[in-house]
Order: structure tokens, then C-alpha cells, then sequence
């Protein structure tokens, strides 16, 4: 049978630890599959949250990042174990198993790949008698521990061309210097320096350097042909760069908007930390988080501006009527009862009614964008907020995502983003509502307690109650005090507050268990009758 969550190791592991932790590689319950759990102890100590990461998604990310090029990439652990691989046919054989150590394995170029051991950077090495350029990253998984992924491709692609155009030119040079000595040697020297100009940027993109926008122009076709297939290469590998930096970034935002929000213990924190990992993973010039209030209202709590703007205070902000029933005009009202994202992107998109207009111009007026009113708006977009991923809570709407300039590719990048945001919030804010119920059921059992303890006398009836409201006028007193011996008495944060206050409650629970005849007691010396007689005829006696 399946363990239960408590008890695997990626729970053991994170409750007994520090921070973030990874765990070894191991095959997941319920899944036909294996790979690795990011966990981390909740700071109250009382959970854990985790995140499965299944060797699959990591074959993928390698697939699509060679997909056009001659190669493969490995993923390794610190130890060298390889936790993922994709390499084309002519340099997956011997095939590579999963988990297998990189430094004894057959394959002559996992074998190269492990000789880098944990440095980062690039380097060429000669393997089974052709070239190859290697180059080495870390990825930190947690604060301490690391990922490599090693990047292999053949060098004869990019160099091959060039030297066979140097070869057939040296070819016409020389056949050209035995015509006209003179002029061959101004020839040759002129088309050096060309083909030189193009081997060391050849050179240049081999090292990773991808800079310069410039394309070399020369009046030989070939030779332009080549320049231009090399600018376009320069400047194809530059694009692909920046979508992985970009990528790279956007995941890191992720795993730190996750781990912020697990560290949030109001609803307050979490809805300003949501908005705020919003406008740092979109883009978003301004960011806004509404949520349900009563039955029909949906109330701002949250907004959030890019950095690079002003950071100017809201007014305050009317509720939003979502009512069943109807077709609801404005975007926040549509995508609360709906629970479907909606995006209005230039011209495109549900018409904003003039509460919504009002919104996006105060937006924009706080910004300084109504200067160019056919620029202001590019993209709105609003996402729901679902709790147990089916009760809508809030909506989170955001504007001028900076994916919205790439296109309907880039809003769609948008509304990904957004909605993994979202989800992110939906779980902080559910697990805030089921600790703050279980600390409301917590407290009615113990003032239930404490009334049964003052149900049960009549002679100390309604004392439980009491004192709770008498020692915290006595603490608020001790707490505001300047002088004197209770100078360093101080309740600083709201859990002490809440100990002290359940201490109150249950000072006396004790009588649960007393007897009436203790509690109720007529005299001092009753116990089940007056003993006073029994002390008058001991002096009678004597």
C-alpha cells in the first residue's frame, strides 16, 4: 500500500531539516515514473509543503532545448548522476540509463562531459575522433545543492563551411597569382583579411559570444551568402539565449513567489505578495487583487505598480457587484463567476463597461500614460482565484503585461504566468482559512471548557469568565508600563498574545474533575457533611 504523505521520505527529510531541501532520485507513488521533491518545513512546524519534479519534464526541457541542432544535453546531480539526457541518434550510443554515473559510463560523450567535473564554462574536446564543444551550467536547486546541465555540439558545423570556403579561395588566389603576380597579392591579402574577419567571428560565436548587430558586407556572393547565414545564426542562437535567460527567470520568480507565500501568515501579505510577484514575473505596469466580500461584492485589498514607476497611493477603490444572474459587464464580475481568465488586448476581447474604464484610467493617470491615449492600453488581463480549485475567491487583474508587446503569443505567456499566480495564491489563502479555522475551533473548545467548569458551581459561576477580560486588562497595563519593575514586561507579537489569553481561559480547568462536595462547599471544613460537630466533641471529650 501507498504511504501516506507524513510518512515519505521527501516529509522526513524536510521536517527534520532546515530550508529548502531536494531529495535523491526515487519512483513516484502513483505514477509510472521517477524524479526528485523540492520540500520545506513550514515555519510553524506543523507541515510540510512539496513539489514532485518528474524526470519526464526534464527529458522535454532537454528535447526542445536542442530541437534544430546537432547534440544532446545531460542533467546531472552534484554526485554526477545523470537525472536526464536527450542526444541525437549519432551520439546516444551506447544508450545512457538513467541514474548511471557520467564518469564510468560507455558512452565516450558522457564520459567527456563528466572530465568537467563541477566547473562552469565551455571547452572543446576531441571524442571518438571528432571535435566537440562542451559547455557546463549550474542551476541551484535549493541554497544548497545544485543541478549541472552540460550542453554538447559537434564544432565541424560552424567551422567546416568556413574552411572549405578558405580552401577554394586559396585555390583562385593561387591559380590568380600565377597569372598576374602583383595583382594576386593584393587579392590574397585583401580576401585574408575577410575570411579572417569571419573565422574570428566564427571564433566569437564559438566562445558564446553573440554580440554585434552589424552584418559584414562583401561584393563576392559567396562570401556574403556565408556572412549573411552567419548573422542569421549569430543572431538565431542570441534569440534562443534570451528566451532560456528569460524562461530561467520567469521559473525562478515562480519558486521564490511560492516560497514568499508560504511564509505569509495573513491573508493581507499574501494578497500584496501575489500582486507584487505578479508585476516582477509578467511585467505587468500594474497589478490588482480583488477579493470576495460577503455574498455579491468583490473588494480591492491589493495593488502593486512596477518598480520603475511612481509609487503612488489608490484611492479608494468602489466594490464590484457579482451577482448570479445577468450577464455581468465588468471584467472582474465576468471572471469571478465564470472562473475563466479573460484578456482585452488592443481592440480585442469583452468591451469594458465605464467602472472598468474608470479603473484603467485611474491606472493610467497614476502612471503618466494618458499622454498617449492610443499606447495606454495594450493588455488587460484578469485571472480567478479558486480555493480547493473549484469555489472563486478573488480575482487577480493585470496591466500592460510586457509579454503583451511579443503578440498573442506573449499574452498567452501572460495568462500562464497569471494563472500559476493565481493558483499559488488560492493555496496560501486556503491553507491561512483552514489554520485560522482550526484556531477558531481551538478557542469555542476551550471556552466551552471553561463554561462547563462555570455551569458546575454556583458559588464560583461565571469566575472562567471573568478572569480572561481581568488578566488582560491587567497585561495591556503591565505591557504600557515605562517604569518601575514590569519596565521589561511586553507581550511583542499576536501568538504571545494568544497563549497568554488561552492560559486565562483554562486556569481553572482543573475543576472539571473536582468533586461537588469540594467545590460547593456550605463551610470551610464540609466535606460530605459539616465536621464542625466532630471538632465540638473532641473538646466535649477532653
Amino acid at each position: 500500500p501507498a504511504l501516506a504523505p507524513s510518512q515519505r521520505p521527501w516529509y522526513r527529510l524536510a521536517r527534520d531539516s532546515a530550508g529548502l531541501q531536494l531529495t535523491a532520485a526515487y519512483e513516484m507513488a502513483g505514477l509510472p515514473e521517477s524524479g526528485v521533491s523540492l520540500a520545506q518545513k513550514l515555519s510553524e512546524g506543523q507541515g510540510v509543503v512539496g513539489v514532485d519534479l518528474v524526470f519526464s519534464a526534464f527529458d522535454a526541457f532537454a528535447h526542445a532545448s536542442m530541437e534544430g541542432h546537432e547534440g544532446g544535453v545531460l542533467v546531472t546531480d552534484e554526485k554526477g548522476a545523470l537525472l536526464s539526457r536527450y542526444a541525437d541518434a549519432a551520439y546516444a550510443q551506447p544508450p545512457l540509463t538513467r541514474l548511471e554515473s557520467l564518469a564510468g559510463s560507455a558512452n565516450g560523450f558522457a564520459a567527456a562531459a563528466a572530465a568537467l567535473a563541477q566547473h562552469e564554462g565551455s571547452s572543446i574536446q576531441t571524442v571518438q575522433g571528432q571535435e566537440m564543444v562542451f559547455a557546463r551550467s549550474a542551476v541551484a536547486a535549493t541554497p544548497a545543492t545544485r543541478l549541472w546541465v552540460t550542453a554538447f555540439s559537434p564544432v565541424a558545423p560552424f567551422a567546416a563551411p568556413l574552411r572549405a570556403v578558405q580552401r577554394e579561395l586559396l585555390w583562385l588566389a593561387l591559380g590568380a597569382l600565377l597569372l598576374i603576380l602583383p595583382l594576386a597579392y593584393f587579392l590574397s591579402r585583401w580576401l585574408g583579411r575577410m575570411l579572417g574577419g569571419l573565422v574570428q567571428q566564427a571564433q566569437r560565436i564559438q566562445h558564446g559570444d553573440l554580440s554585434g548587430d552589424a552584418m559584414p558586407a562583401s561584393p563576392i556572393a559567396e562570401l556574403q551568402a556565408l556572412c549573411t547565414a552567419q548573422h542569421a545564426m549569430k543572431l538565431a542562437l542570441r534569440e534562443r539565449s534570451q528566451a532560456l535567460q528569460e524562461a530561467m527567470r520567469q521559473l525562478s520568480c515562480l519558486v521564490d513567489s511560492g516560497r514568499q507565500l508560504a511564509e505569509r501568515r495573513t491573508s493581507v501579505e499574501v494578497a500584496q505578495q501575489c500582486v507584487a510577484s505578479a508585476c516582477a514575473l509578467v511585467g505587468a505596469s500594474s497589478a490588482q487583487l480583488w477579493r470576495r466580500e460577503g455574498s455579491d461584492q468583490l473588494r480591492l485589498v491589493a495593488e502593486s505598480h512596477h518598480p520603475d514607476l511612481p509609487a503612488t497611493a489608490w484611492a479608494q477603490a468602489p466594490s464590484i457587484a457579482c451577482a448570479d444572474g445577468g450577464v455581468p459587464s465588468d471584467p472582474c464580475a465576468t471572471v469571478f463567476l465564470r472562473r475563466e481568465p479573460l484578456v482585452h488586448s488592443r481592440g480585442q476581447g469583452p468591451a469594458l463597461d465605464l467602472g472598468a474604464q474608470a479603473r484603467v484610467a485611474q491606472w493610467l493617470q497614476m502612471q503618466g500614460a494618458m499622454a498617449v491615449p492610443e499606447r495606454a492600453l495594450d493588455a488587460l488581463i484578469a485571472v480567478p482565484i479558486l480555493l480547493g480549485g473549484t469555489q472563486a475567491d478573488g480575482v487577480l487583474v493585470l496591466l500592460n503585461p510586457r509579454q503583451a508587446q511579443d503578440g498573442s503569443a506573449g499574452v498567452q505567456e501572460a495568462v500562464a504566468g497569471a494563472q500559476t499566480l493565481a493558483a499559488q495564491a488560492g493555496i496560501a489563502l486556503e491553507n491561512l482559512a483552514l489554520a485560522q479555522s482550526q484556531e477558531d475551533f481551538m478557542t469555542a473548545l476551550i471556552k466551552l471548557i471553561a463554561g462547563a467548569v462555570d455551569a458546575k458551581s454556583d458559588y464560583t459561576g461565571g469566575h472562567c469568565a471573568r478572569v480572561p477580560e481581568l488578566a488582560r486588562m491587567l497585561a495591556e497595563a503591565a505591557s504600557a508600563t515605562d517604569s518601575g519593575p514590569l519596565v521589561d514586561f511586553h507581550f511583542s507579537t499576536a501568538q504571545q498574545w494568544r497563549e497568554f489569553h488561552i492560559g486565562t481561559w483554562l486556569h481553572d480547568c482543573g475543576k472539571v474533575t473536582t468533586p461537588e462536595f469540594v467545590m460547593d462547599k456550605a463551610t470551610k471544613l464540609e466535606v460530605v457533611y459539616n465536621r464542625i460537630h466532630e471538632v465540638r466533641m473532641r473538646f466535649e471529650v477532653l
